[in-house]
């Protein structure tokens, strides 16, 4: 009866896990990290696990990106195994909104991927492509749909951030009059209103403690419209539309670049190892924030053959299976920054037409005599969202515009087709989660031929089946680097760490 009972319980978890497995893991390790009250900081990177040639294999951490006015959700934990020979394969996916808004942008609330646009009807990804259908995203109220402009999770609270409002769990948090740009860290909320002058509103609030934000805030003048916030160690760092840049800290706004009258504009933030680094227009590359300076990043991403070094702009970042990916205007170039060669890689363009040409945008010469701007039509990758089945891609034109049979006669369907249109990329091991906000909490990751899972606190978080060929490759786990790594440092305390590799227990 016993061998009986035995058999039907691997019967019953190969039918119902889809990557059970019998042996021990290749690898696996064991955090237990104190990360405190929720004051909306970035989390950084847990480990990752290297060779004896000090070349990354796995890792582990979270992502914390702004990019045009929208900080992605920063509680999604990545667990990520780097191949040595990884096809990646991509896949046009859907063009949500109609040839009136060619545009779209993507954002991860929980388990739902949202796609919407211009502040407003988020759409559940998912609902796309299984059924074909679109309509608004049931997770959220209508009359937050109305005016949708991104989300953030503080202590497992989930803030909607809107215009003129802010919501905490579907009831009205704050409200303004003007059109404002959020973001909650230090455990203040951040309310920029851009113009000339531009206002920064910063107001202390706990969601746990406080259904709405009250009190006066601190106030402080600025120049420009906003485009990204981002954090670098004590400070929250600010960068708007004419290349000013502010830096906060211990309740002082302080500038640190001023306007020269030419065009400086920063589109992207993140951590990267040790480096805070932002997208930037007109280099197309990056540029490095440190110690109040910002100076060109090394190595710069490459100009595409054929194409002008003029007027290109690094739009969007993100961290995928341990590398970082760029998206760059005008050509909707994707570019992988390999974290062990530190060297830039042409991954794909998502458009493919026109041919890449000196031109500073495509179409420039077409729209010439057009009463509109001649770069239109420039193709842009609006920001780049990594889950367990893939990275997916939203695109743009300049503004979402519509296109118009007058002045835009010289486009077809099928070009127009592309602008807003959204795409995946297949061929990474990565398994993605929105982690559980606890003080102190313990995470677990394996991975082994058939499968590669997070656990949190004894309870499976995320699993995903891996073909029975995967592996290591042939290489060993030679050594585990706790709290440091491609997200940037950890920001937290680990309790204890134990790992094991090939059955072996690792340092």
């Amino acid at each position: 009866m016993r061998v009986f009972q035995t058999a039907l319980i691997f019967l019953v978890l190969s039918i119902f896990s889809p990557c059970y497995a019998e042996n021990p893991p290749l690898f696996e390790a064991t955090l237990k990290i104190e990360i405190g009250e929720d004051l909306g900081q970035g989390l950084g990177t847990l480990f990752e696990a290297i060779d004896e040639h000090g070349r990354v294999i796995l890792g582990a951490g979270l992502n914390d990106i702004h990019s045009t006015y929208v900080r992605d959700n920063n509680r999604i934990l990545d667990f990520y195994y780097r191949g040595m020979n990884t096809q990646r394969t991509f896949q046009r996916l859907t063009k949500p909104f109609s040839d009136e808004c060619n545009g779209s942008r993507l954002i991860l609330d929980g388990d739902h991927l949202l796609t919407y646009f211009r502040e407003g009807n988020p759409i559940n990804l998912s609902q796309v492509q299984n059924d074909g259908t679109i309509k608004p995203y049931e997770g959220i109220s209508k009359a937050d749909q109305e005016a949708f402009s991104g989300i953030q999770y503080v202590n497992n609270h989930r803030l909607v951030f809107h215009p003129y409002r802010v919501t905490c769990d579907g009831k009205e948090a704050y409200r303004t009059d003007k059109g404002s740009l959020y973001y909650y860290v230090k455990g203040k909320l951040f309310v920029y209103q851009g113009g000339e002058p531009g206002t920064l509103l910063v107001y202390k609030w706990n969601p746990s403690v406080d259904a709405a934000v009250t009190g006066e805030p601190e106030k402080f003048e600025a120049s420009g419209y906003l485009f990204i916030y981002g954090i670098s160690g004590d400070e929250v760092v600010l960068v708007t539309n004419i290349g000013c840049i502010y830096s906060y800290k211990d309740g002082h706004l302080t500038q640190l670049r001023d306007t020269d009258g030419k065009s400086w504009q920063g589109y992207s933030w993140t951590a990267w190892y040790d480096h805070d680094v932002i997208g930037h227009y007109p280099t197309g590359s990056l540029m490095e924030y440190a110690d109040g300076k910002v100076d060109l990043f090394e190595p710069a991403i490459p100009v595409p053959p054929g194409a002008s070094s003029a007027a290109r702009e690094a739009q969007t970042l993100t961290i995928y299976g341990g590398d970082l990916y760029a998206g760059v205007w005008p050509w909707g170039e994707l570019w992988r920054l390999d974290s062990d060669t530190h060297a830039w890689e042409f991954v794909q363009r998502v458009f493919d037409k026109p041919e890449i040409s000196q031109d500073t945008a495509p179409y420039e010469v077409e729209m010439k005599d057009k009463p509109d701007v001649i770069n239109y039509w420039g193709q842009r990758i609006m920001n780049l969202v990594g889950t367990s089945d893939g990275l997916y891609i939203s695109t743009m034109n300049k503004q979402g515009k519509p296109y118009n049979p007058k002045t835009h006669d010289f486009m077809t369907p099928e070009i127009i087709s592309q602008y807003g249109m959204l795409h995946k990329m297949s061929g990474v091991v990565q398994v993605s989660k929105q982690l559980e906000w606890k003080p102190v909490t313990e995470l677990r990751f394996t991975y082994d031929p058939g499968c590669i899972r997070i656990y949190q606190d004894g309870k499976l978080l995320e699993e995903k089946n891996l073909s029975e060929e995967a592996g290591l490759e042939g290489r060993t786990v030679s050594a585990l680097h706790i709290g440091k790594g491609v997200y940037g440092p950890f920001v937290g305390k680990v309790l204890s760490s134990s790992a094991m590799a090939n059955g072996k227990q690792l340092n």
